[in-house]
């Protein structure tokens, strides 16, 4: 894979898993914590953290799944890294909060863990086909 291919393949699984995850905040997340956690939330939203998120976990991403899956030749690599890649990650944010941030929900745990893996493994499995595509 080449650098101008793997900058292609980053960018598009960017795309692809911010678009995906800010869709289910917008119409799943943001109301599960506005019943749940809405003495935490802020009253405007900042995007920087949000970006910074979305760029590093794009490269963990490309270096523990795409990259790997796409040396083995292999979607189910690639979708089952991803879902567990999602599980891992969203997993310690749900489940750090679950144990330190008093109230926190298991329904949020849940839908968390949903969500992370879910995304992931969409993002993943794009990023994977786009690659052969691109080779």
């Amino acid at each position: 894979m080449t650098f101008s291919q793997i900058f292609l393949i980053y960018f598009a699984t960017l795309a692809v898993f911010s678009g995906v995850d800010l869709l289910w905040v917008w119409a799943i997340s943001k109301r599960l914590y506005r019943t749940y956690a809405e003495g935490l939330l802020k009253a405007k939203f900042n995007a920087i953290p949000a970006v910074v998120f979305y760029l590093l976990y794009t490269v963990g991403l490309m270096v523990f799944v795409i990259v790997p899956a796409f040396h083995n030749t292999s979607l189910g690599q690639a979708m089952g890294l991803g879902v567990l890649f999602g599980l891992f990650t969203f997993g310690t944010y749900a489940l750090v909060n679950f144990s330190v941030i008093r109230d926190w929900s298991l329904l949020v745990v849940l839908v968390d863990l949903i969500e992370g893996m879910l995304i992931t493994g969409i993002a993943c499995t794009v990023a994977y086909y786009l690659s052969q595509i691109v080779t």
